[in-house]
């Protein structure tokens, strides 16, 4: 009677545990698989700049020898040379409009 008793009890846990159904199955991996698809798409998006950025490299490493840090160095050199000499002149006409404004009114007295 006892192994009966126990037969009965082990089958009733099993009948009644029950088995995942596919819906509940389902629903617990949609999270994880939306994850996993914006990593995916993330990753997509890396590897596309990570080939973009290697374009960029190649193509600065193939520039003539000369360009880059030494010729903007001399570029600015040439443009602080451009500021001063335009000062310079700035200030040439603004004494000559000086000048012209005193001959104008020793004139203007004769």
């Amino acid at each position: 009677m006892k192994v009966w008793r126990l037969l009965i009890v082990v089958g009733a846990l099993f009948v009644l545990s029950g088995c995942a159904s596919q819906q509940w199955v389902k629903d617990q991996i949609r999270p994880l698989d939306e994850r996993l698809t914006k990593a995916e798409s993330r990753l997509d998006d890396l590897e596309t700049r990570v080939s973009d950025l290697d374009k960029r490299v190649t193509a600065l490493e193939q520039m003539k020898p000369g360009t880059g840090a030494a010729d903007a160095e001399a570029a600015a050199r040439k443009a602080d040379e451009a500021a001063r000499r335009a000062e310079a002149a700035a200030r040439a006409a603004q004494d000559a409009a000086a000048k012209s404004e005193k001959a104008f009114e020793l004139r203007q007295m004769k």
